[in-house]
Order: structure tokens, then C-alpha cells, then sequence
């Protein structure tokens, strides 16, 4: 199901309590949508008619009964973040000890003809 008819659905609502496939079409069509009739109908079958204060109000409780058992997902990839960043810190303490080569300029004889060989 595309949001685009759901949200066209909820913008015809706002005038008229009950909407029409026709007042859905106009509006996708006024933005230069496509209006796919089989998925149009697909959506009025689905809202079979509800007021979508209702509808809205039912997503909300579904969102919400989801929202915890996906609470756990960050956590997990907490930890191995964190040892990366220890493991990067122990390496740029290593890094650090090491002096750094020194590195000698040559002088410029040729001028820029040095730069090509």
C-alpha cells in the first residue's frame, strides 16, 4: 500500500468526513502523481470507510505496542563501538611514542623541470 493514497486520503478528509476514490485522485493528480486504480482500491478496501481520526489513533496504538521490541537494537552495537574505540586509542598511543622520520628536502636546482622526472 502507497502512503501517497493514505496521505491523499487524510488531505480529502479534512474537507469531507467521508472521501471518494474520485476526491483521492484529484488530489494525487493536481501534485502529478500516478494513480494506480488497483492499489487505489486496495487502500479504500482497507479503510473500509473509517473516520481517520480513528484510523490515526489505531496506528498510534500499533506504533506504540512495536515501539519497545525495537528498543533493543541500539544497545548491541553499542559494545562493539566502544571497543573500536579503545582499540583506536591504544594504536594512536603507539603511534605517538614512534618519533616521526625525518624527512630532508632537496634542493630545487631545475626549478619546476623537477616535477617532471
Amino acid at each position: 500500500m502507497s502512503m501517497k493514497y493514505l496521505a491523499a486520503y487524510g488531505l480529502a478528509a479534512m474537507t469531507n468526513p467521508k472521501p471518494s476514490k474520485d476526491d483521492v485522485s484529484k488530489i494525487l493528480k493536481s501534485v502529478g502523481a500516478k494513480v494506480d486504480v488497483e492499489e487505489l482500491d486496495f487502500v479504500f478496501n482497507a479503510i473500509g470507510g473509517r473516520d481517520v481520526s480513528k484510523l490515526i489513533a489505531e496506528g498510534a496504538v500499533k506504533l506504540a505496542a512495536n515501539a519497545g521490541a525495537a528498543g533493543g537494537a541500539p544497545a548491541g552495537g553499542a559494545a562493539p563501538a566502544a571497543a573500536a574505540a579503545k582499540d583506536a586509542k591504544a594504536t594512536e598511543k603507539k603511534e605517538e611514542k614512534k618519533p616521526a622520520p625525518k624527512v630532508e628536502e632537496e634542493e630545487e636546482e631545475d626549478g619546476m623541470l623537477g616535477l617532471f622526472g
